[in-house]
């Protein structure tokens, strides 16, 4: 538990699957709530203007070196395009279980799966949030992966999220 971070995601698992098997793993990993995150989350939660939550948000992997605050959709860089490689979806109406654990709210995600399909993809070490396929929404949040990830065919990575305000105990 760290007291000190001010995110919003945290990865809870995320493993790399190879023929079967895990070849890499981790746990808890903390995320970047990027300034652009912020003003979505804030305009959705408190703008008068009629502006609606999106249907979907939308879940990349890219090859930053560097996370930075202020980052928006345009600092995205090296995302795959090739091999199966898509940002994935969850539903903002049905793809989360709120819950409370260990005294914190937290809406836990479905597990969500990256797949590269007839050739390589990546190397990728970032997962991002955002609310929009395309580069046009906003960059909501950022997770650095403890390892550089390159999927060859039928690799895949898994993973499953939380959101929360604060952090608790595992």
């Amino acid at each position: 538990m760290r007291s000190d971070w001010h995110g919003l995601i945290k990865v809870l698992e995320i493993q790399h699957v190879r023929n079967g098997k895990v070849i890499w793993e981790d746990r808890n990993l903390y995320n970047m709530l990027h300034t652009n995150g912020e003003e979505f989350l804030l305009t959705a939660l408190f703008n008068n203007d009629g502006t609606a939550l999106p249907e979907y948000y939308y879940l990349g992997l890219d090859n930053r070196t560097v996370l930075l605050a202020d980052q928006t959709m345009e600092d995205v860089e090296d995302e795959p395009s090739i091999n199966g490689y898509s940002r994935q979806t969850l539903s903002s109406a049905s793809g989360w279980d709120i819950e409370l654990h260990n005294g914190v709210h937290r809406a836990v995600g479905n597990i969500i799966t990256f797949t590269a399909v007839a050739g390589t993809w990546g190397p990728v070490q970032n997962l991002f949030l955002t609310d929009q396929p395309n580069n046009t929404g906003y960059l909501i949040a950022s997770v650095p992966l403890s390892v550089p990830a390159t999927l060859t065919d039928g690799d895949a990575i898994n993973m499953r999220m939380a959101l929360s305000l604060r952090d608790y105990p595992a």
